[in-house]
């Protein structure tokens, strides 16, 4: 290959696979709904069916591209299969269904379509920038978000508080303290799709470790993993570096990805402390309040 050879262009709506890859999964998924008799449109991001259905693609795109190429359609035709399952057997969405197997998650927005996205507004919950929070349901063959007509006839304070008591109730396999670079990290894995989507409740990870008078810096690049530094000292800036690094590479590798993001967390509210540049890339862009918070740590230093 020569030095000034043209690399891959990455697809507008699913990166990172390419263009090439991105067109040959959305001919793959429209070809697997066929096979179950369903006819779907593609819309870059998602397909679409006559009645309404919309199929987030990002996830998928994901999962892909973790995959060798040959394994790839297999794994598109096993997702779809899933899905059309869950919406042969899915019946209305009850507040006891919630309380057994409802989850509040986090989610990246760019991987919810716009035009669902639309309508569960009344119904979410914006976190960040980049973050969207959404009622789930845990089924058998699938994790499905609770859709808009069943949101409208649930009670929805009830819901979404089952929802998030069954989030602070999720299994974690493993909890893990690392000291990195010169500062601690803590990190959360598990099994369970909603491990990452504990960063909604990050207060009740922080209790475990004490306090936290200046908050937290915090990931969620995919489903499977959390981890955070709580901030006491000048340390803080060796952990959003880190932090930073692991994000982006576990965003842009592992399936499920929530977010790239860095995160400083207060009280439940979280603030980004990284941006996209125009080139796709992330830096580390501070507010004003986080740098004079490091002022004052820098100035407290030994």
């Amino acid at each position: 290959m020569g030095l000034f050879s043209r690399q891959p262009s990455v697809d507008a709506h699913l990166a990172p696979l390419t263009t090439r890859e991105a067109d040959h999964l959305r001919r793959d998924v429209v070809a697997a709904f066929a096979e179950h008799g369903s006819e779907v449109v593609d819309r870059g991001d998602h397909v679409a069916d006559a009645d309404g259905g919309v199929y987030g693609l990002h996830n998928l795109a994901m999962l892909c591209a973790s995959l060798p190429p040959r394994e790839r359609p297999g794994a598109i035709r096993s997702h779809v299969a899933a899905l059309v399952d869950s919406r042969s057997t899915s019946t209305p969405v009850t507040l006891a269904d919630i309380e057994r197997a409802g989850y509040v998650r986090a989610m990246d927005l760019a991987a919810v379509p716009d035009g669902i996205r639309d309508e569960l507004t009344p119904y979410s919950r914006r976190v960040g920038d980049s973050l969207i929070a959404l009622l789930t349901l845990d089924a058998p063959s699938a994790v499905t978000t609770v859709g808009p007509d069943d949101l409208a006839r649930l009670d929805l304070r009830a819901a979404w508080s089952a929802g998030m008591a069954n989030l602070r109730a999720v299994e974690v396999d493993a909890r893990e303290q690392q000291d990195v670079d010169g500062c601690t990290v803590h990190s959360l894995a598990g099994e369970s799709f909603f491990v990452g989507s504990r960063i909604l409740v990050l207060e009740d990870e922080v209790a475990r470790v004490g306090d936290a008078p200046h908050g937290a810096v915090v990931i969620a690049p995919d489903r499977h993993h959390l981890h955070f530094h709580v901030v006491r000292d000048i340390s803080v800036v060796a952990a959003v570096n880190l932090l930073a690094k692991v994000a982006g590479g576990a965003y842009a590798q592992e399936p499920g990805a929530i977010s790239p993001h860095v995160y400083w967390w207060r009280t439940g509210a979280l603030t980004p402390l990284t941006q996209r540049r125009d080139d796709g890339a992330l830096t580390v862009v501070p507010p004003d309040d986080f740098v004079t918070l490091l002022n004052r740590l820098a100035g407290e230093a030994p």
